[in-house]
């Protein structure tokens, strides 16, 4: 058993609250505790989150933000957590199988903000894979096959699908690192990642001066960048919740 602890982040013009990955959580909540500006990559992974297209397709006001939060269950994305994290380990037991051994494997969307829909919700939350890796088309094939009645166990039990996509690391650095801020963006989390694929593809992006272009947002600097001030329509972490998790 062990601690995962996650900061809550407001999106003020969406009118919804994000879990923020645990590798964040550290290094936002430390800034955000001292009252001090985030550094440059954690301005930017907010920044992300704050652009982030599903939210703003999904949600356009914050009125339909807040009434969407009606519909949140944290006890039910706990469940769909645990599940994905044991699928993550299937899936990597199967990628080894077939003599993969550098990937990586995140857990994105609905899950991963904690945004996760009521069980008995019409439109129950899915489970959203990736997994990041040197993969031909006949390996990524072959893991497909491999893993499928897995996620046909796992889509009965929580009755909607799960999701796996398998993309290589030049896939997430195309496009000025456009794939890579989508993930960022949905709050991803490495559920595997021993060799740190994910977290040097997640470095490279946020540190990268060729970035995604980035809009001006409300409570950001001048150049669309969030940053703590004393404003209360900022965007503002609010909450550390500790989960324990198996």
């Amino acid at each position: 058993m062990k601690e995962r602890a996650e900061q809550m982040f407001w999106v003020h013009n969406r009118g919804i609250i994000v879990a923020l990955p645990p590798d964040a959580t550290a290094s936002i909540g430390n800034a955000y505790a001292n009252r001090k500006e985030l550094d440059h990559k954690d301005q930017r992974r907010l920044n992300a989150i704050n652009n982030d297209g599903i939210l703003k397709k999904r949600y356009p006001s914050a009125k339909d933000g807040e009434e969407y939060m009606n519909s949140v269950d944290m006890e039910w994305r706990e469940v769909l957590y645990r599940k994905a994290d044991l699928i993550s380990v299937q899936i990597a037991e199967q990628a080894k199988a077939i003599g993969k051994e550098d990937f990586a494997i995140l857990l994105f969307g609905s899950v991963a903000k904690g945004l996760a829909r009521k069980q008995d919700h019409p439109d129950p939350s899915n489970i959203d894979l990736a997994v990041i890796g040197q993969f031909t088309d006949e390996e990524r094939e072959e893991l497909l096959n491999r893993i499928r009645p897995i996620r046909n166990k796992e889509e009965e039990e929580i009755g909607n699908n799960v999701g796996v996509f398998i993309q290589t690391p030049n896939k997430l650095r195309n496009s000025n690192y456009g794939a890579a801020f989508m993930y960022i963006g949905s709050s991803a989390r490495a559920l595997y990642d021993p060799k740190g694929i994910w977290s040097s593809l997640q470095e490279e992006a946020l540190s990268s001066q060729r970035r995604c272009k980035e809009k001006k947002q409300n409570g950001g600097s001048k150049n669309g960048i969030t940053k703590w001030t004393g404003s209360k329509e900022t965007n503002v972490v609010f909450k550390r919740e500790a989960v324990i998790v198996g």
